[in-house]
């Protein structure tokens, strides 16, 4: 008795004329085309080559030279890069100077600096600069924590901080801010090239 009294739900009426629904058809159509032949143009290559051989640096040249333009944000994230694999690299050359006994060298260019009156504009020695690095970087061996950068250099700092970069890399870009100066004093020390290519042999 229900079903005698309901009535019948009435078919859904598109509003699309004929002509709509050719010319939907054809903008699809149009769209679909343009992105095949976008598809066609894109120039692909396939880097082939054993492990160490070039593959990623031949990418990044070929993105540098022929890839969008880089934003603000791509740049400080390459800054930051940048001074984290500064900081990598003293790390490695600390270590490796003190493993190869080269301490003495440091000393013996501290010694000749100050009897010659060329200390440098920090006012720190090789030697100086070296057990800076040592006890705060490579062997933890500092009693005491590192001063804080001063409020003036970060708000100077163009570079700052990149989300990009991940926690890591920011990490090691202020500890680079840190201690800055023990860093440039002792990459100068007449010794530092050929610890950095014992570096390049060996970087373990």
């Amino acid at each position: 008795m229900g079903a005698a009294c309901s009535k019948p739900e009435e078919p859904v009426v598109l509003n699309y004329s004929l002509t709509e629904q050719e010319q939907r058809d054809e903008e699809i159509t149009a769209e679909q085309e343009a992105a095949r032949q976008h598809e066609e143009e894109k120039v692909k290559l396939l880097l082939l080559g054993t492990g160490e051989s070039g593959k990623s640096t031949i990418f990044k040249q070929m993105r540098i030279l022929y890839g969008s333009s880089k934003t603000d944000d791509d740049l400080r994230m390459y800054g930051v890069i940048v001074r984290s694999n500064i900081v990598t690299a003293v790390h490695k050359l600390c270590k490796l100077t003190r493993d190869i006994g080269y301490e003495s060298k440091l000393d013996e260019e501290s010694a000749a600096a100050t009897a010659a009156d060329l200390s440098d504009a920090s006012g720190m020695t090789p030697r100086e600069a070296f057990d800076q690095i040592a006890s705060h970087l490579v062997y933890n061996t500092a009693t005491e924590p590192f001063p804080p950068i001063p409020k003036e250099q970060l708000e100077s700092d163009w570079v700052g901080k990149s989300p990009k970069a991940g926690v890591q890399l920011n990490k090691n870009a202020e500890l680079f801010l840190q201690h800055v100066e023990a860093v440039r004093v002792l990459w100068q020390v007449s010794f530092g090239l050929v610890c950095f290519c014992l570096i390049l042999v060996d970087p373990e």
